[in-house]
């Protein structure tokens, strides 16, 4: 079991990271959808976006320490999937609003 507990943590990682930006991104969906241009709710948003970052790190942190789980590679693979997953999902999320404002333009001047 030594050397498959890297694999194991490094997949459980990344799904747990693929977890955390998919949480992360639909709550940067909700707050695209109201379309509020105040300071106030972008900087509230990339806040919370962080604290749920912040927190799941801290969560993979802590059950590596509990379960005595090898800690370099489970926290570089959740770290890894927040942030090539959210910026897939952050993606698919611009690529439909794209597309919704090009449905809804008349394609004038």
């Amino acid at each position: 079991m030594g050397k498959y507990i890297f694999v194991l943590c490094a997949v459980g990682g990344l799904a747990f990271g693929a977890l955390g930006a998919f949480l992360t991104a639909s709550v940067s969906r909700r707050s695209l959808k109201t379309e509020s241009d105040s300071m106030v709710s972008v900087m509230g948003t990339n806040m919370l976006r962080m604290l749920i970052d912040v927190a799941f790190l801290a969560c993979a942190f802590l059950v590596c320490r509990c379960f005595d789980l090898p800690l370099v590679v489970t926290m570089v693979s959740v770290a890894l999937g927040l942030t090539v997953f959210g910026m897939l999902f952050l993606k698919s999320i611009v690529k439909k609003l794209s597309e919704n404002n090009e449905s809804e333009s008349d394609g004038g001047e």
